[in-house]
């Protein structure tokens, strides 16, 4: 969320009255009474704690049992501080009194769960009937601006049994993204910063960002929304893949649905023939993903002192030989200091 946004939304402190539950279940009631001692601290949350009060959320959304509005504020909160777009707008029609406040945050979260449209006119209609509220109008030039910025171009598999969008990689992901990149794994295993805070981020994006032929995806699933990254770089026809997925997504399919979505826009737009990818040879969980796309493994790894990354190909059938020295070539290309064990070995 940019500062600008999240400055107009802190100037709001507004009291909404609470009221009883209607809940049969007394261990919803006592769920929803834990989380709201939570109440203005949802951040001291752990990433394991968070995930399992959304599933709780969700579970409960799924079964359309009335909520009260004095725990429908409870979730309203949790919501925003998760970054659960889609909790956050299912809980709203429970809320009995909403403030400014809580339609800004609402435009917001129908923004990123990709309603771009209902978003910018549902703002529209509000500065015209409050022309004085500023915290309209600042949110309206925000959205608007990253609406310009960053096309809408979202990228799907045309399943409908796949829930998965891919987006460019943007600032405004930036507390999605290091909400769900908490576990040291992803960073050790995925060779990315340990990011000491926002701006770092922010600097490591745009880095990413300017480097040619190179579109870095975030994976936002149309329930849980941000879930991980996919990474593809293109030259030549030739590509380079990486991702990663939240650990509390994965096992679950997100990253080879992801990267196979990936994999077919670039082969429409981009003409992507071959890919390569490189893997620690301790990461079984990513081998076990490659080999599902269809990925072969070079026989050789990376040179020291990288020697324990594996390298994978993937597209059209040629010899191991050439695979390699097109693999070269696109190191080259990348400007990496990454670069493949000759000669040849033996490969069982």
């Amino acid at each position: 969320m940019s500062a600008l946004f999240a400055h107009s939304l802190a100037q709001s402190n507004h009291v909404v009255e609470m009221n009883t539950l209607n809940f049969a279940s007394k261990d919803e009631l006592s769920w929803l009474q834990e989380l709201a001692a939570f109440e203005g601290n949802y951040d001291q949350l752990t990433p394991t704690q968070c995930f399992e009060n959304r599933v709780k959320a969700h579970q409960l959304l799924s079964t359309h049992t009335p909520i009260a509005p004095k725990y429908a504020r409870v979730l309203f909160e949790f919501s925003f501080v998760a970054f659960d777009w889609y909790l956050q707008i299912n809980i709203t029609p429970f809320l009995t009194k909403r403030t400014s406040y809580d339609h800004c945050r609402l435009a917001y979260a129908q923004w990123k769960h990709g309603n771009w449209h209902n978003a910018l006119q549902a703002l529209e209609k509000m500065m015209w009937d409050s022309p004085d509220n500023n915290e309209y109008y600042h949110l309206y030039q925000y959205l608007l601006k990253l609406s310009v910025n960053f096309p809408q171009a979202q990228y799907c598999s045309g399943s409908a049994n796949i829930a998965l969008n891919l987006v460019p990689l943007a600032e405004h992901h930036g507390d999605e993204f290091l909400s769900q990149y908490w576990h040291p794994d992803i960073a050790n295993l995925c060779c990315l910063p340990h990011f000491e805070g926002n701006e770092h981020w922010c600097h490591w994006l745009a880095y990413q960002q300017a480097i040619p032929n190179q579109t870095t995806y975030a994976i936002e699933h149309q329930e849980w929304g941000f879930i991980g990254c996919v990474c593809l770089l293109v030259h030549q026809g030739m590509g380079f893949l990486y991702y990663w997925i939240s650990k509390n997504f994965q096992g679950q399919g997100f990253a080879v649905q992801a990267a196979n979505i990936a994999l077919d826009h670039a082969r429409e737009r981009d003409g992507l023939s071959h890919c390569f990818a490189k893997v620690f040879e301790e990461n079984e969980g990513s081998k076990k993903v490659l080999k599902k796309l269809s990925f072969q493994r070079l026989p050789v790894n990376a040179c020291e002192p990288y020697q324990n990354e594996e390298l994978y190909y993937w597209g059209e059938q040629i010899s191991p030989e050439q695979q390699c020295e097109k693999l070269h070539y696109l190191f080259d290309a990348m400007n990496t200091v990454t670069r493949v064990a000759t000669p040849i070995l033996n490969f069982r």
